[in-house]
């Protein structure tokens, strides 16, 4: 089982980068949209300098990585309403109330079912599957994964797709604070310390 992380801040563009990742691993057509990359915890690479990547150019790097034969990409938003995690909601901070104990033995047990049953189907080969896990949440989730993706996006950029979603102001004013003081990236680096992670700016 190989994971994924792709997280950043709501409104970032994590979710349009996950679909065509995942389109991509798949060898179906997506679209290739442009970034801005900087590389963590790479060997043999000391200065982490800004370079213009596209998703084919990640695909290559993670085919490079890891072996695997099949790819989910898991919404965490929806796994969690799909499974019933949260009943309770946050009114001041416009948010669902998630235990993240319970949705890490959920998820997990969700991937080990699901690889399990793939590899059990699979008498000859080896079945890896690649689940690519995205959400804001995965900093905090407490399991270790094999690759990291930040999405970053400028903050006028991020004020603006917040505004389309009728975000409140104080949702809104978090979530830009959240991005200017790199809260995703800070936490992704500090709780899984020596995982490859990539950091990509929407071009």
């Amino acid at each position: 089982m190989v994971i994924i992380y792709v997280t950043g801040t709501p409104g970032v563009g994590k979710t349009t980068f996950s679909k065509n990742l995942e389109l991509a691993l798949k060898n179906q057509s997506f679209e290739n949209l442009n970034y801005t990359m900087k590389k963590y915890s790479f060997e043999n690479e000391k200065e982490n300098k800004l370079k213009k990547i596209n998703i084919n150019e990640i695909l290559q790097m993670l085919n490079k990585n890891f072996s695997f034969n099949e790819v989910e990409n898991i919404d965490l938003t929806t796994f969690i309403k799909n499974n019933s995690i949260s009943n309770e909601f946050d009114e001041e901070n416009d948010c669902l109330i998630v235990d993240l104990k319970i949705l890490k033995r959920k998820l997990l047990n969700y991937m080990n079912n699901n690889n399990n049953n793939t590899n059990n189907n699979e008498s000859k080969n080896y079945n890896n599957k690649l689940y690519i896990i995205d959400s804001h949440m995965t900093p905090n989730l407490e399991i270790k994964p094999d690759f990291q993706i930040i999405i970053r996006k400028e903050i006028n950029k991020l004020r603006k797709e917040l505004e389309k979603r009728n975000y409140s102001q104080h949702k809104i004013n978090d979530n830009i604070e959240c991005e200017i003081f790199e809260v995703n990236l800070i936490d992704s680096l500090e709780n899984y310390p020596n995982v490859k992670t990539i950091e990509l700016h929407v071009d």
